[in-house]
């Protein structure tokens, strides 16, 4: 898939075509049903259809975002990791689930105004029946100004999405390079590797590359307790190399994402050329003392809490 950014971009901002597309069929749709099926009707003006509508929204809309353009390869890397799936998943799959999402929010977008708009009182109370009858257009204010609030949500989170992704080293500026022939030979030496992620002086939440002198390796369990970090030297941090490499499991593909307006392709190479020895060296080494050291501490834990439990159960012998 290509990450460049005006892409991610132009991704992002085509859901909105299936997102428009659901909605306006949901109100056609439920519309005519509604009209023709008294039950449905009843079903979709009853106090559980805004709750119904609201919830099938929020689960649709999280489930675009996991599979747009921007987070598909962390999902899909993740469905790969825990193997829940009976068929293995492609990018170009999660790209149709996202449209299919979008649709979906759309869709259950309109029945939520629909169960708003059908909440309001069909009829005045017996008191208010000559009272003056309200201004013309007011009969589904309540409703527009809902819609145009989830409008301004909506655009308000799709631009922060934007501006984040497009921070220093944010998801929308980098660029995956690991396809390049030029880097065949690192994918070949870190392919056994016991590992599914490597970073380089990634940006932290002040902004600020950290790490200049270190590689950080981490396994595929996701437990970043087990950072192992690998010693390198800091003259490339003054080339402005920084990176991160990500694959969904120890038979896949490196995935390395860089910012290319900063980072120079022939200082990168070099870079991975040096460091990948190193962490085929280190990086076994260091695990293999971080998984004893982490045995040891649970042992430690395991025997403390026997002495715990021993000296409890010691008390109660003793008669009162």
């Amino acid at each position: 898939m290509n990450t460049s950014p005006g892409t991610m971009v132009g991704a992002l901002l085509l859901l909105w075509l299936p997102l428009l597309v659901g909605f306006f069929t949901g109100r056609w749709v439920l519309k005519r049903v509604t009209g023709r099926v008294e039950s449905l009707a009843k079903l979709a003006s009853s106090s559980f259809a805004v709750p119904s509508a609201l919830v099938s929204v929020m689960t649709s809309m999280g489930l675009m975002m996991a599979t747009s353009v921007v987070f598909a390869p962390k999902t899909l890397a993740w469905l790969q990791v825990n193997d829940v799936l009976p068929f293995t998943p492609t990018l170009d799959l999660l790209r149709v689930v996202s449209w299919v999402a979008a649709f979906l929010v759309g869709y259950n977008a309109s029945a939520l105004f629909r169960g708003f708009a059908a909440a309001q009182p069909a009829t005045a109370p017996a008191s208010e029946l000559e009272s003056p009858p309200p201004p013309p257009g007011n009969k589904h204010s309540g409703t527009t100004v809902i819609a145009f609030m989830s409008a301004t949500v909506a655009a308000g989170l799709a631009l922060g999405f934007v501006v984040i992704g497009m921070q220093k080293g944010g998801f929308l500026r980098t660029s995956d390079v690991g396809h390049l022939s030029e880097l065949a030979t690192i994918q070949e030496q870190l392919r056994p590797l016991e590992s599914c992620e490597i970073l380089y002086r990634q940006v932290d939440g002040k902004g600020r590359r950290k790490y200049p002198d270190s590689v950080l390796v981490r396994g595929c369990s996701g437990n970043s307790s087990r950072t192992i970090f690998v010693p390198v030297s800091t003259e490339w941090a003054s080339k402005n190399v920084s990176f991160e490499m990500s694959r969904g499991s120890t038979s896949s593909e490196w995935s390395i994402l860089v910012d290319k307006d900063e980072v120079p392709f022939p200082a990168l190479k070099a870079a991975l050329e040096q460091f990948a020895p190193l962490i085929v060296a280190e990086y076994p080494r260091k695990a293999q003392e971080a998984r004893q050291r982490q045995e040891e501490y649970e042992r430690e834990r395991d025997e403390r809490r026997r002495a715990e439990e021993t000296k409890e159960s010691a008390k109660s012998t003793y008669p009162e």
